[in-house]
């Protein structure tokens, strides 16, 4: 979330600032992301179950200076929106899908249900801290939508050193499936598998996955998007 009103004005300036191209190109983008990471998160994890977590970990910081060097420098919408796309959902996977994956490896039952409740916490924290960061960013560049992201490619850049030498393997190598297991388990693949909670017994999880999908659709990240650019034009 560090580059959130800075991702809007870099995709505003390559759709030459045509608002309703903008606001077309954020949606499209949310919109692929979220189907991407439906896939992206059954395989990457499935893949992590062979080559071990710490590969997985440093992708995501890798992914992210590449997507925010590809915004920097490049003028075409269609290659922001890849890198955006890029971006939203190795953040997503090899941040907390992976961060779930490392603690049911070393914790279980009650400890890991504990260390859950932390690593929501910390998402939390981060995603209330992100603008405020951004817009302290936004202010010692004097407005220029670049400085986020350099400095997430600086943050990228200490998290992918921590991430490769000074965090510790979780899944050892007596634990890991074989690659073999691994491929044959992409024919099984359904990132739609959360739809069999409908039809199942248990009438709570079903009204509480319904809330949570109509809540995540009305108050999407495509309308703070909107919000954001709405912002920028008419509050000066």
């Amino acid at each position: 979330v560090l580059p959130l009103q800075s991702t809007v004005t870099m995709m505003s300036q390559a759709a030459g600032g045509d608002q309703a191209r903008t606001m077309r190109a954020l949606a499209t983008s949310t919109g692929v992301s979220g189907i991407v990471g439906l896939f992206l998160n059954q395989i990457g994890g499935k893949l992590s179950d062979s080559v071990g977590r710490k590969v997985m970990f440093a992708t995501g910081p890798v992914m992210t200076i590449i997507s925010a060097l590809t915004i920097l420098r490049s003028k075409n919408l269609a290659a922001v929106m890849a890198a955006k796309v890029m971006k939203d959902v190795f953040i997503t996977f090899s941040g907390s899908v992976m961060c779930g994956a490392s603690s049911a490896d070393i914790v279980a039952g009650a400890q890991q249900a504990l260390m859950s409740t932390y690593l929501q916490l910390a998402v939390g924290i981060a995603v209330i801290a992100g603008p405020f960061l951004e817009s302290i960013l936004l202010k010692l560049g004097r407005g220029d939508a670049r400085a986020p992201f350099k400095a997430m490619i600086a943050l990228s850049t200490i998290q992918l050193f921590n991430n490769a030498i000074l965090l510790p393997e979780t899944l050892v190598q007596s634990k890991r499936s074989s690659l073999d297991t691994f491929f044959k388990s992409l024919a099984s693949l359904n990132p739609f598998a959360f739809l069999k909670v409908y039809f199942s017994k248990n009438d709570a999880l079903k009204r509480l996955l319904t809330v949570q999908t109509f809540q995540n659709c009305l108050d999407g990240k495509v309308t703070s998007d909107l919000f954001q650019m709405w912002a920028r034009n008419q509050l000066q």
